[in-house]
């Protein structure tokens, strides 16, 4: 007997269905990719001792517009460029106090960023300006750079608030938020 003949599989017909293209909407998104790398620059003494950390980043910012993406690459890269006298000068102390402190500790500087937000019209950035010196702590301040995406500028509160009403209900915000924490009376 022809086995192909007497086959107990079902045989199935396929057939491919096309949707229409106009019925299909499609949207890009213009999309952005951002890298923020940490590189640390270390002072060392004679005998191998860390004196200096000093940490910065680089940034890489991807997208649809090449010329926005490059100006804030560029202004990013001003503000990193912007610390390096902060850092020398950190660096320069650690060196003159390692001569005559006991139990060392290495001073350091570091200005790091975190994306906050990043969507197809906003990049904003939060970042820390810490330095130690060798005193009880650190100091710390906050740094804070927004990108407009369209254009690569640098976005300013009043490009944000429209009106006067706006700009005092932010107030009013912050005000009743920051009487809710236990620092109030320095208010």
């Amino acid at each position: 007997k022809n086995t192909a003949e007497h086959s107990s599989a079902p045989t199935h017909s396929i057939e491919e269905t096309t949707l229409p293209t106009e019925n299909i909407q499609t949207r890009q998104l213009p999309m952005y990719s951002v890298s923020l790398p940490i590189t640390t620059q270390s002072e060392y003494a004679d005998d191998g001792t860390i004196l200096c950390n000093y940490s910065f980043q680089n940034i890489s910012l991807i997208g649809p517009e090449p010329d926005v993406a490059d100006a804030v690459i560029i202004d990013f890269l001003n503000v990193v460029d912007s610390t390096a006298d902060d850092a020398a000068f950190v660096n320069a102390c650690a060196q003159e106090d390692f001569k005559i402190r006991p139990n060392w500790s290495p001073y350091f500087y570091e200005l790091i960023f975190q994306p906050k937000r990043l969507d197809q019209a906003i990049l904003s950035l939060c970042g820390r300006d810490v330095t130690y010196s060798g005193g009880a702590h650190s100091m710390v301040s906050f740094v804070s750079r927004n990108y407009d995406l369209s254009t690569g500028k640098i976005l300013k509160l009043t490009d944000i608030l429209i009106d006067d009403t706006a700009s005092t209900q932010l107030c009013d915000s912050v005000l009743v938020s920051l009487s809710q924490h236990d620092d109030a009376q320095y208010l």
